[in-house]
């Protein structure tokens, strides 16, 4: 009895220790998984979609007056910068579905473009956020009406989607046996 008396404490001082997992598990959106979700006849427009990692998107402000709207405003060497971050794993919802490329708002008015190829320094088989051009580890955003730069490291932030919304996908083959003339 004494053992089991020593046993059960120790037993939940590990199990304390273990590290929380998450419910749903977020996996990288692909091309084959759009291509899966999308033979499944599955509306993308319905998927939840998640940024991996933390970006920030800076420009500078002209003018005198500060104006802040999303974001925060900070003075830089007597300039104006206004910066939004976008933290990793802020939920996002697709906007327009392009060949190649998705849209994706993480607030309302505004969104970024994801892509899989050379503009979105994407190897094809992530979605990437994607610029108008790279300079440095910079990238040239269109986010709302203005240009933003991504700051470095911020590039290679990719789309996830939820995996337990991957499971829910089902799809349904019929084979077709044909038909003979009696």
């Amino acid at each position: 009895m004494k053992k089991i008396l020593f046993i059960l404490p120790v037993f939940f001082l590990f199990n304390a220790c273990v590290p929380y997992l998450p419910e749903e598990t977020k996996v990288p959106f692909t091309p084959d998984l759009r291509s899966k979700i999308e033979s499944a006849q599955k509306d993308i427009k319905a998927l939840q979609f998640f940024i991996s990692q933390d970006v920030t998107l800076q420009r500078e402000k002209g003018g005198s007056q500060v104006d802040v709207k999303n974001g925060k405003v900070e003075m830089s060497d007597g300039r104006h910068i206004e910066s939004v971050v976008i933290k990793a794993y802020t939920p996002g919802i697709c906007e327009e579905i392009g060949t190649d490329f998705l849209r994706v708002s993480f607030e309302e008015g505004k969104s970024l473009k994801f892509g899989t190829t050379v503009g979105a320094k994407s190897d094809g088989n992530y979605y990437q956020i994607y610029a108008l051009n790279w300079d440095n580890g910079y990238g040239e955003v269109t986010y709302g009406a203005s240009n933003f730069w991504i700051r470095p490291g911020g590039g290679t932030a990719r789309l996830l989607v939820s995996k337990s919304a991957i499971n829910k996908i089902t799809t349904e083959t019929h084979v077709v046996g044909g038909r003979k003339i009696n």
